[in-house]
Formats: structure tokens, C-alpha cells, sequence
């Protein structure tokens, strides 16, 4: 109740946001969105914080697994941060495009519609490419998890294992192998980005798994060989994470 006789609105929002927040981590999904709609019902809400709080909506559906209409609150998002980059043409905001366009494309990976995943998922690569100048950033390879998640399911599992390595060469720059076998050495590869590191090659070790025990595909001969050297690989990597 204390929140609700502040006067200043911006404060008030950013209370409300980490409010939900809080309520999404301890999945009490219907306060969380109690607070979003807070939000929404302020007048005068700018078009920023408009999109902020339909975004933060759709990750709450998603996590009630109700990716239909996170699709539908993501694309609010999407239409009003398309709307504010064409007026002001600043990179945060077609990166906060991107993100929508990303979050769209795991909801309908969760829905099975894979074509329409897929090209959500890209297009929001390309926007990462354009604005970070780089391939070898964080949001690119989160994309790149994100592909090979969408493969996995399909049982593609060289695609899925090709683009969580991608994923990896993405997050450590010298790490120079198009060889999904192999893997960064953690005494000469060095990565800033540790815990997107940890899920991509949990990921890919996971779909070597997956590939051996598949009894409708002509297994990897050796796909049960590589899983074990990335679950180990991931293991030391977490062993230096707590010796330091």
C-alpha cells in the first residue's frame, strides 16, 4: 500500500517492475502480473515503459506456459519499440526490438510451429549483428542456444550441435574451431560470460546424449563419446568457476 500513495511515476513503475519481478522468480505468476498491470493502468505511460511492462507480461505467460499469449503480449512490445525506432533511430531500441522478436521465437518453439521460431529467431540475430558490430557477443549467442534448442526438438541434431557450438564461438573470440567435438580449453581460452558459456556447452553435450539414445535415428557412433567429454569439460570448467 506504501507504493501506491508515491507520487513520482517513474519510481513507482521501476517499484512496480522489480516487484513483479520478484513475484516471477517465486512463481506467483498472478501477483506478478498484478503489478504489470499497475503499470499499464498508469496515465500518461510512456510508449518505453508501455513496451517494458506488455514484455515483462509475456515472460510471465511464458513461464505459466501459456506461449499463445506471450506471442500476443510480445507483439504489443514489438509494435510499440518498432514504432519508437522509427521515430528516434537509436540503437536500445532496435535492440529492444531484437528482444521481443527473440522472446516471440521461443514462444512459438514452445508452440512447435518451428518455421515461424525460426525466422523470428533470425531475424533477431540480425539485428544483434547490426547494432553490436560483432558476431562475438552474449545476445548473438543467446540466439544461437536458442536455434539449437528449436533443432533439438525437431531431432535435428547436427544442426542443434552446430549452432550451440556457434553459440560457444560467439562467447570466446579466440576459440577459432568449426569442430563441434572440440571445446574451448579453459588454461588458454578465456570467456567473460560464464554462465551463458555453462548453459551452451550443457546444451551441447545434452544433444550428443539425446542423438545416441534416439532409437529413430542412425546414431553418431561416437555421439555417446562426445556427450561424455562435454559433460566432463563442462565439469572442469565449473571446478575453476569455484576455485576462483
Amino acid at each position: 500500500e506504501g507504493f501506491e500513495r508515491l507520487g513520482h511515476k517513474v519510481y513507482r513503475i521501476r517499484c512496480y517492475n522489480q516487484l513483479g519481478l520478484v513475484h516471477l522468480a517465486r512463481e506467483e505468476y498472478e501477483r506478478a502480473i498484478a503489478y504489470y498491470q499497475k503499470i499499464l493502468a498508469l496515465p500518461d505511460l510512456s510508449e518505453r515503459h508501455l513496451a517494458n511492462a506488455h514484455n515483462n507480461l509475456g515472460m510471465v505467460h511464458e513461464r505459466m506456459n501459456d506461449p499463445q499469449r506471450a506471442i500476443q503480449t510480445y507483439r504489443k512490445a514489438e509494435q510499440i519499440n518498432r514504432q519508437i525506432y522509427a521515430t528516434e533511430r537509436t540503437s536500445p531500441r532496435h535492440l529492444a526490438v531484437a528482444g521481443n522478436l527473440e522472446n516471440i521465437g521461443i514462444a512459438y518453439t514452445n508452440l512447435r510451429e518451428y518455421e515461424r521460431a525460426e525466422s523470428y529467431l533470425l531475424s533477431a540475430r540480425d539485428i544483434y549483428r547490426k547494432e553490436r558490430q560483432t558476431e562475438y557477443h552474449p545476445d548473438i549467442a543467446k540466439i544461437y542456444d536458442n536455434l539449437g534448442d528449436l533443432y533439438l526438438e525437431r531431432g535435428e541434431y547436427r544442426q542443434a550441435i552446430a549452432h550451440y557450438h556457434r553459440g560457444i564461438r560467439s562467447l570466446v573470440p579466440d576459440f577459432k574451431s568449426d569442430r563441434p567435438e572440440d571445446h574451448p580449453q579453459h588454461d588458454r581460452h578465456w570467456c567473460a560470460h560464464k554462465p551463458i558459456l555453462l548453459t551452451l556447452l550443457r546444451s551441447k553435450a545434452r544433444a550428443y546424449l539425446q542423438w545416441h539414445e534416439d532409437p529413430a535415428d542412425d546414431r553418431q557412433p561416437q555421439a555417446l563419446q562426445m556427450a561424455y567429454r562435454g559433460y566432463q569439460n563442462l565439469d572442469t570448467l565449473l571446478t575453476k568457476i569455484r576455485q576462483n
